[in-house]
């Protein structure tokens, strides 16, 4: 009698055992089907963008309208605007639930850029190349000279070869004192064809003689401070190369 129990009770257990397999399956391909029906992909968003164009971004990512959102290749999508946008510096993908992709880009910033074979060769503060224009006028950053990249491609970074690499040691570190200080947008060019004698003009009216690349951001913060004392507009030479021995120099000019 007992061992009838046993194996009722057994029996009871095991067919217990496959029934909550089977609810667990039938909730299962319940989420996934429901997913399928309410997850689909109606809109994509990007956002932060002024110099690329939104509909080049989603039109690169190659996000598929009623696509399941869930299935969605975040870091795949990454690379492709990487690839195709050189002004794209960090790029975000959020789902929104429960159907919109929104791509969020931050630019890069033109910090200078390089007269090379009747262009001029845009990059940023890092020295990747954002994009190449005509050689025409002011484009609103300061235009180097003295040195140039090796076959500068857009997107990549810039190359220079092994007897500029001092210029280039020299550039990016005075690229980042000006910005530090809020002085970039007003210098239109740097000079390194001598390394050791950098010099670049601020506002088309002040020549600045840097000197050697040490020392830097000193320099630059003397500079500040010797253009709080300087007649707006008034065309002058400030020296500043061995500003930290107290030997700074202004010549004015006539």
């Amino acid at each position: 009698m007992a061992q009838r129990k046993a194996k009722r009770r057994k029996r009871q257990s095991r067919r217990g055992f496959v029934l909550a397999v089977c609810a667990v399956l039938v909730f299962a391909g319940l989420l996934v089907a429901s997913a399928g029906l309410f997850f689909k992909i109606t809109e994509v968003r990007v956002e932060g963008v002024s110099v690329i164009n939104p509909d080049s971004v989603r039109e690169q990512s190659e996000i598929k309208i009623e696509s399941n959102i869930f299935l969605l290749d975040k870091f795949a999508v990454s690379r492709k605007i990487f690839a195709s946008f050189p002004y794209a510096k960090e790029v975000t993908i959020r789902r929104r639930l429960p159907n919109v992709v929104v791509i969020e880009i931050t630019e890069a910033e033109p910090a200078c850029a390089f007269s090379f074979q009747g262009y001029y060769w845009v990059t940023d503060r890092d020295g990747r190349i954002l994009e190449r224009i005509a050689a025409v006028g002011q484009p609103g950053y300061p235009i180097v000279s003295g040195v140039a990249p090796l076959e500068p491609q857009v997107g990549a970074d810039a190359v220079f070869s092994e007897d500029q690499r001092d210029k280039q040691y020299a550039l990016y570190p005075l690229i980042a004192a000006l910005e530090a200080h809020e002085m970039l947008g007003k210098v239109t060019s740097i000079d390194l064809t001598q390394s050791y004698a950098a010099t670049f003009m601020y506002e088309d009216t002040l020549e600045v003689r840097i000197g050697m690349p040490d020392d830097i951001d000193y320099k630059i913060g003397f500079i500040t401070y010797a253009l709080e004392q300087l007649e707006p507009g008034k065309r002058a030479i400030l020296d500043v190369s061995d500003v930290r021995a107290g030997n700074a120099i202004l010549i004015p000019e006539d």
